[in-house]
């Protein structure tokens, strides 16, 4: 089953989108969409952050714990 296009994303005064969490994060990898871009889906009140919003998680995994010894 193909992932749902539900984020819009903000580059250069543009809104780019309806595009997949799998375009966010190859956007990411190539440098284009970064924790300061602005992005919304539906169910937001409006444009934010990425990096204040859930797809923060998503993307932007946190580092692993460190290993016990």
């Amino acid at each position: 089953m193909a992932e749902p296009a539900v984020w819009f994303y903000a580059l250069e005064n543009k809104q780019h989108g309806p595009v997949t969490l799998q375009h966010i994060k190859d956007q990411i990898r190539c440098g284009a969409i970064r924790k300061k871009t602005l992005v919304w889906r539906e169910g937001m009140p409006g444009w934010a952050k990425l990096a204040d919003t859930e797809l923060n998680k998503k993307v932007f995994p946190p580092p692993p714990p460190p290993a016990r010894r």
